[in-house]
Parts: C-alpha cells; structure tokens; sequence
C-alpha cells in the first residue's frame, strides 16, 4: 500500500517537448530495491538485512556501474560505517566513514584507520551547531547556521567567512549556493546527506527527498483515527512545512515557526554564541570572564553584574598594565577625580569588555579608589580573529532583541603609598 510504482516527467523547453519515464520495486517486506530514473538514465538497487536495514547500494548509469555504498550498523540499529565507492571505468575510489554516537546524537567520525576526522558540538537543541574538523596535523572550527526546522543553511570558518550555503526545497531536495571542496553532511533537518545515493540518513529510515518518501515503511502503524499516519512511507504526513522526522519515526511539531522570533528561534539563533562561549574555555586558556559574560547575555533578561574589591575579576584587573597606567597618570594629576575610557587589546579581558569607564578618585588618605563600568552588548565588526565569531553571532541577537546587555561594576582599591605601592609594581 502507498509505494510507488512509476512516474512520469514530461519537460518542455520551448516548441521541444520530452517525456521521461521511470520505475520503483519493493520486496516482499514493503523496502524500496529499485528504482530506474529515464531522465538520468540511472538505475539504482538497494540491499536490506534482516532487519530491514539498508546495507548496500549500486548504482549504474548508461548500463555501467558509477557507484557502490555498504553500511554497517550497530545493536541499536545505528550506522555506525559507510563505505562510498566512485567507479569511473577502471578507476575506484573508496572513502570509509566511521560514527560514533553518545545516545542518538553524532558525536565525531573517523577513517578506516580509526584517525579522528571530525567532531560535533551538539547544541541546546540536540543539533550539530559546531564541527571541528582534523587534516594533517592540524584543526579548524566550523560554526552551522540553522533554520527553524533545523536544516544547515551556512557554515563559517573562524575568519567569519562563508565556505558552504545550502538552499532546500520543501520536501529537503538539496542545493549548495557555493562551489567548493568543502565537505559537510549535516544538512536537511540536520540529517546526514549522503551525496553518492542522494538520500538522507534520518537514523530509523532512509529518507528521498526527491520522491518526499522514505525506502522503508514505518514500523509505527499508527491508528484508526490518525489517517496521516496511513501512509507508511510519507515524510511527516506530506507536511514538511509544520514537521520534521529527525529519527524516521515520529513527526515532530516545529513549534514557534510561526511567531517572530519564538522560542525555538531564539534557541536556534543563541546556540552559536553560546557555543562560542564554550569554545573561549576550551580553545583560549584562561578566557573565563569571556566565557562568563557571554553566556549571561543569553539569558531573557539578564541582571547586571558586580564585582567587589575582594573578587577575583577585580584582583586580576588591578594587575592589568591599562589600569595600573591610569592609576599612575592619576597620581600625577595631583589625585584629581577623573574618569577615563580604556580598552583591552588582548587575552580574557578584550574578550569580557567592551565599552569600559574606568573613574578614579582618592577617597580617604592613603587609599585610591577605581571603579570600571562597562555595558556588555556587541557591535557588528569583522577581525580575522576567533573571538569575532561568537561577537557576530551576538550582534544579530541584539539586532532582532533576541539577546539585552547589562551593565558590568567592578570596584578596587589601591594602597596609595609615598614612592612605594606595592599593587603598581
């Protein structure tokens, strides 16, 4: 019931009318086994196990075989290896991918030879926003925009540069904006997009977003009173605008699609930034107050901030060579109060403040009294740096008050010793 069993294009380019006809077959167990393209002149067999788990595919154009899959699974029925053979003649290329996963979500990949490929930052919607990719000794971050159902619409390196752009129909048939090598699966709903056989791994099922059908039938039968869950083999009862199938079992509502800037966008949009938050901790030593104050601005609505004399922040602070400057020029200026605007080059402290006051007075004899104000919010600049990645982000948080700044204090206080201070040294 429901699978296909032929089709008919008929394309016409001017007074030039052409008809193209093609073909499906299942097994006895309702898989997809062949499909016959006219139009492409391609014909593509799939294999199943036991547990109707599709484990090889061939594909053959112009009666000569172009291409091989084989996929091997775990006991929870995961892929955890994928094997793509490109034939051209005499000449195969095979290239062995290798998953491995914490629950359901894609953790990283490797070769045949176990060497690590890549490795995925799962963001607050269980989504790959990041991906950290290995070649050569080497590594580089990639930062994943998402739509609100999900779907990979670009990816920037950490120079904020675009290497790859995706546009998508309805029912996920794919298309790069930009021709590189660049190579990424992460696409549709977040599924993973094999090239070779155009299908999406949506974990449960294979999924072909040309027909808008999945190979296999659903082993959820659904009810009596639930017709759209008769067809066995539709992608999201023939919704794809109000659902997606991220485990090819069960349609799940995209809430919020409709609302501006619901909570599922603003989930969607604040994942990069917080991720980049994670990243200052992980990639810059040290960089806590970056981390700290990044992630506080994601908040509804975050609370300002102080910090008192005896902190931490302001003991690291009073070591700063910019504060220890001004407090310098203030004694010189015969400890008139002043207010002066500083900003940090370098290190946690360029990327913790922003628009910093920094206002010095001598409140009793013997004792210098510092107080740095700062509102923490972004402006939309481009350095060739890490840091700008996540201040991008941000800054279209802002843009669409997603995101609010709030307000930093942090107080010190200095000995104000004759010739001789020990916290200026």
């Amino acid at each position: 019931m429901n699978q296909l069993s032929g089709k008919t294009e008929v394309i016409t380019d001017g007074t030039t009318t052409k008809t193209y006809t093609g073909s499906y077959k299942y097994d006895a167990r309702g898989n997809q086994i062949e499909v016959t393209d006219g139009k492409s002149k391609t014909n593509t067999k799939y294999t199943y196990d036991v547990e109707n788990q599709l484990t090889d595919v061939e594909v053959t154009t112009d009666g000569k075989k172009t291409g091989e899959q084989h996929n091997i699974y775990n006991g929870n029925g995961q892929r955890i290896s994928k094997t793509d053979i490109v034939i051209d003649g005499d000449n195969k290329k095979s290239n062995t991918t290798c998953y491995f996963y914490e629950g359901s979500l894609l953790l990283y990949t490797t070769d045949d030879s176990g060497k690590k490929i890549s490795q995925n930052v799962i963001g607050n919607q269980d989504n790959i926003i990041v991906g950290i990719r290995y070649s050569g000794g080497n590594q580089n971050e990639y930062f994943y925009a998402k739509d609100v159902q999900g779907s990979t619409t670009n990816i920037t390196d950490n120079t904020s540069a675009c290497v790859q752009s995706y546009d998508y129909t309805d029912f996920g048939e794919t298309a790069e904006r930009i021709a590189t090598d660049f190579k990424n699966e992460i696409c549709y709903t977040g599924g993973i997009y094999d090239e070779l056989t155009g299908l999406y791994y949506l974990n449960a099922r294979y999924y072909n977003p040309d027909e808008g059908v999945f190979l296999s039938q659903d082993t959820y039968r659904g009810t009596e009173k639930n017709a759209e869950c008769w067809n066995l083999y539709a992608y999201c009862a023939n919704n794809p605008i109000n659902y997606v199938d991220p485990s090819g079992h069960i349609s799940m509502v995209v809430t919020g699609r409709y609302s501006p800037l619901g909570v599922l966008e603003k989930k969607i949009v604040n994942s990069p930034a917080y991720i980049g938050a994670e990243l200052y901790l992980r990639k810059k030593k040290n960089w806590k107050y970056s981390a700290d104050f990044l992630e506080h601005s994601l908040q509804d609505n975050p609370s300002d901030l102080y910090y008192g004399n005896k902190s931490a922040l302001a003991k690291k602070l009073k070591k700063s060579r910019k504060i220890r400057n001004k407090v310098k020029k203030f004694k010189k200026s015969n400890y008139l109060a002043k207010k002066y605007s500083i900003s940090f080059k370098h290190g946690d402290m360029f990327g913790a403040f922003h628009n910093v006051d920094l206002y010095i007075d001598r409140f009793k004899k013997g004792k210098i009294n510092c107080v740095l104000k700062d509102y923490y919010d972004f402006s939309y600049e481009k350095y060739n740096s890490f840091i700008n990645i996540a201040n991008n982000y941000e800054w279209v948080c802002q843009a669409f008050k997603i995101s609010n700044g709030y307000h930093i204090t942090v107080e010190m206080k200095f000995k104000d010793r004759k010739n001789k201070n020990k916290d200026l040294i």
